[in-house]
């Protein structure tokens, strides 16, 4: 009668397994999407960062008893797009483009807006257009001595 209940069983833990191993793998594919994406922002980040920079230094100074900077709309969107040209940003990343609120909010401060394209590692089938990421850097401009 102990064997009878026993052989009932048997074969039973293939499926159970199967099913186990697929959960993992999806488990594991979309941790590697998700890895794929955020390092794609963080690479876009980074040029954003260094557009700014080069945008915060597009300034045109105000002479005077006080020196000081000015920066417009026009001369951080100019100096972003001349850095991301510069730099050939266009060929390492996917629909590339410089987006509002590009420019300056109050004169002294560059804001910089980049938007892009990201495509999963393994995912792509199932998200063919890939992904959009935008990313926002500011930086402000001064005056240095010396």
């Amino acid at each position: 009668m102990a064997n009878r209940c026993r052989g009932a069983d048997d074969g039973q833990i293939l499926p159970l397994a199967i099913g186990f191993c697929a959960i993992g793998l999806s488990i594991i594919f979309v941790v590697i999407a998700i890895s794929s994406v955020y390092l794609e922002r963080k690479r876009l980040q980074s040029v954003a960062d260094s557009a700014v920079l080069a945008a915060a230094d597009s300034f045109v100074p105000e002479l005077g008893p006080e020196p000081s900077i000015r920066l417009t709309d026009d001369s951080v969107r100019h100096g972003a797009r001349r850095y991301l040209e510069r730099t050939d940003a266009e060929t390492r990343f996917e629909a590339l483009r410089l987006v509002r609120p590009t420019g300056s909010t109050d004169g002294v401060s560059a804001e910089v807006s980049l938007r892009a394209r990201a495509r999963p590692a393994i995912l792509s089938v199932f998200v063919p257009d890939g992904i959009q990421i935008s990313v926002t850097s500011r930086a402000r401009g001064s005056l240095r001595d010396g």
